[in-house]
């Protein structure tokens, strides 16, 4: 029975636990862009969050220098430890770069300015979480910048493989 009650006692403090920092690890390995992301629980079903990347070495061509990000996360399915399972999340977000450029994107080589963009978006996803309170989390989402200068046609892709841990 002691072992029962410390293994309850283990469980019910996770579920106290309503803040998560995670990074994206595709982007810092790739590119190497570093990328954070804070969420925090409102309920069950429902946190508010924000991502900020940026570019920690200038000579790279990247799409920007500086990103961020703020969201509510809707959950769906999963109410069992909370923030976690499939959501959907709209998301506000701002973009800067200091230089203009060629880059070569996926579609074709770009002069690119410099510029200050913002705009809004959809992200789908799902988390996965342990009893350990580390988490993985899949994201793919699309947002409509609010000017025109961006390298895909005003249009900001959100994707991302995230690793983190609740706190």
């Amino acid at each position: 029975q002691y072992s029962f009650s410390q293994q309850n006692s283990k469980i019910d403090s996770f579920y106290l636990k309503k803040n998560e920092i995670k990074f994206e690890i595709v982007k810092l390995v790739l590119f190497p862009i570093l990328e954070v992301e804070y969420e925090h629980q409102i309920s069950f079903q429902t946190s508010v969050g924000g991502n900020f990347a940026f570019l920690p070495i200038s000579s790279l061509e990247t799409l920007y220098d500086f990103y961020t990000d703020i969201f509510v996360r809707f959950y769906f399915h999963n109410k069992k430890y909370g923030m976690s399972g499939l959501f959907a999340q709209p998301f506000l977000s701002y973009l800067y770069r200091s230089k203009k450029e060629d880059i070569i994107t996926i579609f074709k080589p770009v002069m690119v300015d410099a510029y200050n963009s913002t705009g809004i978006g959809i992200a789908l996803g799902y988390k996965w979480i342990n009893k350990s309170g580390i988490s993985i989390q899949g994201l793919l989402g699309l947002g409509r910048n609010f000017n025109k200068a961006s390298v895909l046609g005003g249009y900001v892709p959100r994707i991302g493989i995230f690793i983190g841990l609740r706190l």
